[in-house]
């Protein structure tokens, strides 16, 4: 089950065609998920089928262990 912490989750909505796939609010959803990929985090990505305006990248953060803010 999930921690209640959004924050650890990067969630994005395309409200674009999905002729337009890979993209999220203008970005590249790789270039969303780089950092968390080079911290060898898990990326989930679900696209729409063509012609619908819906598609969801989640991208699984690192979680934070104790709290620990990098100022």
């Amino acid at each position: 089950m999930f921690v209640g912490s959004e924050s650890h989750y990067q969630f994005c909505t395309k409200s674009e065609d999905c002729a337009q796939d890979g993209y999220c609010g203008g970005v590249p959803l790789f270039q969303i998920c780089l950092p968390y990929r080079k911290e060898g985090q898990s990326c989930l990505l679900l696209t729409c089928a063509p012609g619908l305006t819906c598609s969801f990248f989640f991208c699984r953060a690192p979680i934070l262990d104790s709290g620990s803010s990098s100022t």
